[in-house]
């Protein structure tokens, strides 16, 4: 979706798979609340399959026709993805620019990889992936259950995990129409702070209640359900999309699908080893003890957004690699804060397209 959407419209289109994960959490809670495991493991087995079938005539993306030596395909291909207002030859020319650079650069070796523009976006990739797991979200997601059974809530486990799938669904569609608006980073920030405030609560209702039998109900059993909506709300408008987004934003192109793949199966190893050892972490430093340790996890997710991330709202790929390339103290000027600014300023001008206004003469 990076790769064949504008600028304007990138972070939405970005992250709407998100919203598409989220409604299909919904559906397992509430299959799962009335089918026995084997049948909803055979219903879920069918979106997949179905995916598969229709990839067959899923069409390539112009980048990648391009890098391919297909340029005749590719600029039909932008031809169908582009308004007719819209400068496809311009555009076309900056895709075969990015294509060059990324056949130059094929097979990327441990020499390439100390390049700035490689290197920053590759160790923002893997910091982005370890806190968006170290969340604690998948905790959360795989033993939400039994979370609200020991929790001493009234509510039937089943129906608490069906107000989370709901929310995390609203969540997620606000924030994907928030996110060219406001920015990734302010999104990340105020989703490391519900994180910290929400899992920082639910680990203080789990000190002050350790003594609470799992059977018996709690007249502040509506606190565990309160902390854990907020939280996936947090999370969705923040750590859950925007980390896939920010890396295909980030990283050049000759280097995307390695950064890619590797940050995807360091995201998988983080989720593993949080939902493999959550029970075992829960014996060993107890209930509130876990969720203290995710609270100060989320907590360092908000300097690291704030301090380290580069804000891609608006930016093209080219300005997004100049901000990679400039080196801290070489006296060169920094791309983020002068020529990104003004560059987006004349992006806000421009058709709902991405068409230039027809009546600006500056050229």
């Amino acid at each position: 979706m990076v790769e064949i959407s504008t600028d304007n419209v990138r972070g939405l289109l970005g992250t709407g798979f998100q919203v598409c994960i989220t409604i299909g959490i919904l559906l397992v809670y509430v299959f799962g609340a009335f089918l026995e495991w084997n049948l909803l493991s055979l219903a879920c087995l069918f979106p997949g399959l179905l995916m598969s079938i229709l990839m067959v005539i899923m069409p390539e993306t112009p980048i990648w026709l391009l890098t391919s030596s297909k340029g005749p395909k590719a600029e039909i291909a932008l031809k169908k993805l582009r308004h007719e207002t819209n400068d496809n030859q311009s555009e076309l020319n900056e895709l075969a620019q990015q294509a060059n650079e990324s056949k130059k650069s094929f097979g990327l070796s441990l020499e390439q990889m100390k390049k700035l523009v490689v290197f920053k976006p590759f160790y923002l990739a893997i910091g982005l992936m370890f806190f968006q797991q170290f969340s604690g979200i998948n905790a959360v997601m795989f033993y939400g259950t039994k979370i609200f059974k020991e929790s001493g809530s009234s509510l039937k486990p089943s129906v608490c995990t069906i107000i989370i799938g709901v929310s995390q669904i609203i969540a997620t569609v606000f924030g994907s129409l928030l996110v060219d608006r406001l920015g990734r980073k302010i999104l990340l920030i105020t989703s490391g702070v519900g994180h910290t405030v929400s899992l920082g609560v639910l680990g203080i209702y789990y000190f002050v209640n350790k003594d609470l039998k799992p059977e018996v109900e709690s007249s502040s059993g509506w606190i565990p359900i309160v902390c854990l909506v907020v939280f996936i709300i947090s999370f969705s408008i923040g750590f859950g999309p925007i980390p896939w987004l920010m890396i295909a934003e980030m990283t050049p192109i000759s280097a995307r699908s390695m950064i890619s793949a590797v940050a995807t199966g360091f995201n998988w190893l983080c989720a593993f080893l949080i939902t493999k050892f959550f029970e075992s972490l829960k014996d060993l430093i107890t209930k509130y003890g876990t969720f203290f340790m995710f609270a100060a996890f989320c907590l360092l997710s908000i300097f690291f957004a704030a301090i380290l991330l580069p804000e891609t709202k608006g930016k093209s790929y080219d300005e997004i690699q100049s901000f990679f390339s400039v080196t801290k103290g070489s006296g060169q000027s920094t791309p983020s804060k002068t020529m990104l600014k003004s560059s987006e300023s004349k992006r806000n001008d421009a058709g709902p397209h991405g068409s230039p206004n027809t009546n600006d003469n500056s050229n």
